[in-house]
């Protein structure tokens, strides 16, 4: 909304600041931007060189050598989906945990169906287009259910690019719906994400899914690491509460720090010390 300067008494106007403060005000600013938001700066992300997995208290020995980003490919992808044992060993309900069927999943959405509104798609897609590898792994318990799926893109720089849109779409979308021809649809409506700090991008919101009448509640977060995102669901079943859900679930940024170590100790497996390092 505008402001009437004059309205504004004296002592609350804007002062002339000389240019050299400006310059530091502006150059401060631009640093805080990055370091909450690496993503939104051009250029492919910087990756930390490996030093102990997520929520180790344990100090590294040495200093390691510069890394590579990792680059994840068919063979490699899944090992950034968390087991049943590690989702059991997390989850603070008693559910065991089941495998979904192993099904042909394709990525996007089933032919004939939309997202409403059409720009939310890539909340819905994670990517806009085809990926060069996606994989899906998923598990079920009598109240809970928890899907992850991974995209791979060509390189680092476009995977960052990928997750520059996604972040932005997130933000945008905060419901949205997937209209399919002669089924009840479904809609997502999502809490403003948070940015999580971990070793590598990522954010995670609060989310409830409807289809079929059914409301189900529970998280979703999405993570970027080397060529790859990680997306991540756990719901529980049966028009649960916000109690209910920590209960069966825990806190979301529990369930996203898992994901964070999971994805460390994926990217440390494929690392190579880069070419003229000193280890």
């Amino acid at each position: 909304m505008p402001v009437d300067v004059a309205a504004v008494p004296p002592h609350r106007r804007a002062r002339r600041w000389p240019w050299w403060v400006v310059g530091v005000l502006l150059v401060l600013a631009g640093a805080s931007g990055v370091a909450a938001r690496p993503w939104a700066s051009a250029g492919p992300l910087p990756f930390p060189s490996p030093s102990v997995s997520a929520g180790s208290t344990t100090a590294a020995p040495t200093v390691l050598p510069t890394v590579q980003a990792p680059q994840f490919d068919a063979a490699s992808a899944a090992t950034l989906l968390l087991t049943r044992e590690e989702l059991e060993e997390a989850l603070p309900g008693a559910d065991p945990l089941a495998a979904w069927p192993v099904l042909p999943w394709a990525w996007g959405i089933p032919e004939g169906s939309r997202v409403e509104p059409e720009r939310c798609t890539v909340a819905r897609t994670v990517v806009s287009a085809p990926p060069v590898v996606y994989d899906v792994r998923g598990w079920d318990g009598p109240s809970v259910r928890v899907r992850q799926e991974v995209v791979v893109v060509a390189d680092q720089g476009a995977a960052a690019d990928a997750f520059r849109t996604l972040v932005a779409t997130v933000d945008s979308c905060p419901a949205y719906a997937q209209v399919n021809q002669g089924v009840d649809g479904a809609s997502w409506t999502g809490e403003p994400a948070t940015e999580a700090q971990g070793r590598f991008p990522s954010l995670w919101q609060e989310i409830e899914h409807t289809a079929e009448g059914a409301t189900v509640p529970g998280y979703r977060g999405h993570l970027l690491v080397g060529n790859a995102v990680v997306t991540w669901n756990a719901e529980v079943i049966g028009g649960a509460g916000r109690a209910e859900v920590v209960d069966l679930l825990g806190e979301g940024a529990a369930l996203e720090g898992i994901v964070q170590r999971r994805a460390s100790e994926a990217a440390a497996a494929l690392q190579t010390p880069a070419e003229g390092a000193i280890g």
